[in-house]
């Protein structure tokens, strides 16, 4: 892991992705003067979006410190290399795990920050899935339960574009199949992005 900056009083987790919904926690938060602690995993996998997201990050966390510079943001990175197997388990299941190794740091995190918004899944049993692949992870390796907070919950994707500043949206990245370094404009994440970009 990386360090970009370091804090010995944040407590809440939030592992960056620098899509939409992880954007806009980190902007909430950041807005609203709470420190945090990010991480984002630069993961590669078969979908070949990776370079895009950390550029996204990279980009996310610059714009949200110049805008807000009292932001209390401690960053790190790490990675994972999963391109030789074609199929993977739900992306959550890693995010799961990093915040367990995160957590067993000895770091004093406590909360982790859900970035899940209103549509991301239509079946209830799958959201309870992807808080159980956190709450179990850490347990595991901490012996402690995590606090979730869902700060974007009550909002839809489309929402979260209309919501986020516009110099801080298309600073983000969204899509999770590119082809030849643009959007595919044919992923679930693109259909409900796109149609509510600004013109």
């Amino acid at each position: 892991m990386r360090a970009k900056a370091a804090a010995s009083n944040v407590d809440t987790l939030l592992l960056l992705s620098g899509g939409i919904d992880s954007t806009a926690c980190l902007w909430q938060r950041a807005r609203d003067g709470l420190p945090t602690r990010t991480h984002h995993v630069m993961l590669a996998d078969w979908e070949g979006r990776q370079i895009h997201e950390n550029r996204a990050t990279t980009q996310v966390l610059a714009w949200i410190q110049q805008q807000y510079p009292r932001a209390q943001i401690t960053h790190t990175e790490s990675g994972v290399d999963f391109r030789t197997v074609r199929r993977i388990p739900r992306n959550h299941y890693l995010w799961g795990y990093w915040a367990g190794v995160l957590m067993h740091q000895k770091s004093g995190l406590t909360t982790i920050v859900v970035p899940r918004n209103k549509d991301d899944f239509s079946d209830p049993r799958a959201g309870e899935t992807y808080d159980r692949s956190y709450l179990t992870s850490v347990e595991l390796m901490t012996g402690q339960q995590p606090r979730l907070i869902y700060p974007i919950l009550s909002y839809t994707k489309a929402d979260l574009v209309k919501m986020l500043p516009e110099d801080l949206l298309k600073r983000t990245w969204w899509c999770r199949r590119p082809n030849a370094g643009q959007p595919c404009h044919t992923c679930s994440t693109c259909k409900k992005v796109e149609p509510n970009l600004p013109r």
